[in-house]
Formats: C-alpha cells, structure tokens, sequence
C-alpha cells in the first residue's frame, strides 16, 4: 500500500513538474471557426505532445525536414516553441497557438 502511494505521488510530481506551457491553445481551423481549451504541452525541439483538459493526447513528431507529423498524418510547421507559448502551422493552413500568461 505504501509503495503505491509512493509510487502515484512520484508520478503526480513528474507529471506536474513536465509539463512546459498549460493554459489555453487556440486552434483555428481552414473554416475560420476557432476552439479554445485548456491545455498542457510537453516536449522541446524533439517530439511535443499536448495534454488536453478533456483527457485526450495530440502527439507530434518531429521529422528529418524540421516539420511535425501528428496521428491523422497532418505536417505542422512549429513557427515558435518557447517557454510558455507554441505556435504550429497545419500544411492545409489551419494554425495552433497555445499561451500561458504567467
């Protein structure tokens, strides 16, 4: 009992303590419709992946050109990655900008 405590304590604390930029990300689709939501993004020049406060995950690989790979095969230029701000550009034109005002 004592070691699963332990253990989830240790987790929730590397967790927390990852996480790069949480606050909103504002994605505007090809439309112009545009959604807000909470969000924890992780990760540096290497591979980002996005916590979002609905409980779902976006992965993005970074490829051998510098560009981004996510899940559903959309390439995403990163445009900024720093501290508490990250901004992606979709190939289609949507975008993605995720800030935490700190």
């Amino acid at each position: 009992m004592m070691i699963r405590i332990c253990f989830a304590l240790t987790a929730t604390l590397l967790t927390s303590t990852l996480a790069m930029a949480q606050g909103n990300c504002t994605f505007t689709e090809t439309s112009g419709k545009v959604v807000v939501q909470s969000a924890q993004v992780h990760g540096a020049m290497g591979n980002i992946w996005i916590e979002w406060g609905d409980g779902g995950t976006t992965n993005f690989v970074r490829m051998p050109n510098g560009s981004f790979r996510d899940e559903g095969n959309n390439l995403w230029d990163l445009n900024e990655h720093r501290g508490a701000r990250l901004q992606m550009r979709r190939a289609d034109g949507a975008s993605m900008s995720c800030f935490t005002p700190w």
